[in-house]
């Protein structure tokens, strides 16, 4: 809820002046010359956070502690509501740029918070349209104790205008569009906009595991997920022979890349995938049902980090019949060796789409620089429609369990930001 009597904590340098032309009060015969103060501030409105009822202050104090750390480099004053964040800093420019990438942001303004005055409004405005041709009003009443409508509001404030401007208004196509947002102690004037990343904050969903490969659809599934308010941990699976070459590899550059507009800690949990393929290779095992063998494998040992550090689910790039291993009988198999949630942000995207995300948060040209996958190692013909009481003999034949619990002892953990 707004707060009766909070004024932005924004230091003398912050209060700018504007002088504006005097009006006359022709009933007093008086000449009164408004001095108007103004504090510069961004304002973050909310989008689906709106709709979550009595869990809302859950998600704004999630996105209030997401936005301090994105922007704790400046010096700033932040203060939230029920519908929106203020922020008060000397760079509000590029604090915006910034929270524009948050998740859990619909819009960002860049605004001047004024006095809930009509005559310093108009004034506002009067000076904003001096020297062009036409220009529309256009004012959202929050606090309804105010005695005038929006539109009475628009009205009062576009008649100054063209009394002292000769402008004219044009409410389709205006040369300038003046936005006020009345609230009970305040009016903020809406400058700039800019559009917010949406979704929600992250980490107020949960944290989950999320398989990353080097190639374009694990970065992109790992991106969505965050979207969806889940905070990431990964797990990879490296086919060089030391841990060294990986460190050299591109898979740290891609992590950084995938957190970098949520300046999030993440870990990420290095595994060897030479004991797995030893032992397939000991046990002869056939090529076709290779690759759902692994994928089982894999969720296994993202099981067992699930029961080890808290995750909630797990997070692939699979996405329905892309590739061979990716049908619904194979999916099905991999998902009975859970026991907890998978989830496949791209499940239903095409390839088009999923690398037109990847362009736009910088990991396309990251992932399709070569790497040695996993996965590109074992055939590329694998079985279509595997039948899970095959695969469930293979596994009790070479042990599965043993494997994982092998592998894990080899894993390697490194934080990164």
């Amino acid at each position: 809820m707004d707060q009766p009597g909070f004024e932005p904590g924004v230091s003398a340098l912050r209060r700018q002046r504007l002088t504006i032309r005097p009006l006359a009060h022709i009933e007093v015969f008086v000449i009164r010359i408004f001095i108007l103060f103004f504090i510069m501030a961004v304002i973050v409105f909310f989008g689906e956070i709106f709709l979550k009822g009595k869990n809302r202050a859950k998600f704004i104090n999630r996105l209030e502690n997401n936005i301090k750390n994105s922007i704790k480099s400046f010096d700033f004053n932040i203060k939230k509501f029920h519908d929106r964040i203020v922020i008060e800093s000397n760079e509000d420019e590029k604090i915006a740029k910034i929270l524009s990438k948050v998740f859990g942001i619909s819009t960002i303004y860049i605004a001047k918070v004024v006095e809930r005055d009509l005559d310093v409004l108009s004034n506002l405005a009067i000076e904003e349209v001096k020297n062009r041709k036409t220009f529309c009003i256009r004012v959202e009443r929050i606090d309804k104790s105010f005695p005038m409508t929006s539109k009475d509001v628009e009205n009062y404030i576009g008649k100054k205008v063209v009394e002292k401007t000769n402008a004219i208004v044009d409410l389709e196509n205006p040369e300038i569009e003046i936005k006020f947002k009345i609230y009970k102690d305040y009016v903020y004037y809406l400058k700039e906009k800019f559009k917010g990343a949406g979704g929600l904050p992250v980490g107020v969903s949960g944290e989950v595991i999320s398989l990353i490969s080097g190639g374009i659809d694990s970065a992109v599934s790992s991106f969505l997920i965050m979207k969806r308010g889940c905070k990431p941990d990964f797990l990879h699976f490296y086919a060089y022979s030391s841990i060294e070459e990986v460190e050299k590899s591109k898979i740290f550059e891609l992590v950084r890349k995938i957190i970098e507009s949520q300046k999030i800690k993440v870990k990420l949990f290095l595994v060897p995938y030479s004991i797995f393929h030893a032992n397939a290779i000991a046990n002869k095992i056939n090529e076709k049902i290779e690759l759902v063998l692994f994928r089982r494998f894999m969720i296994k040992v993202a099981n067992e980090l699930c029961k080890k550090y808290n995750y909630k689910a797990i997070v692939t790039g699979d996405n329905l019949v892309q590739v061979a291993s990716q049908t619904l009988e194979n999916l099905s198999v991999v998902d009975k060796a859970s026991q907890f949630p998978i989830l496949r942000p791209l499940l239903t995207y095409d390839k088009e789409e999923i690398i037109e995300i990847a362009k736009n948060i910088s990991t396309y040209e990251i992932s399709i620089r070569e790497y040695k996958d996993c996965c590109s190692i074992i055939s590329l013909h694998p079985a279509t429609k595997s039948k899970l009481e095959d695969i469930l003999a293979i596994e009790e034949k070479i042990n599965i369990d043993k494997l994982v619990e092998e592998s894990l002892k080899e894993m390697r953990i490194y934080d990164i930001e």
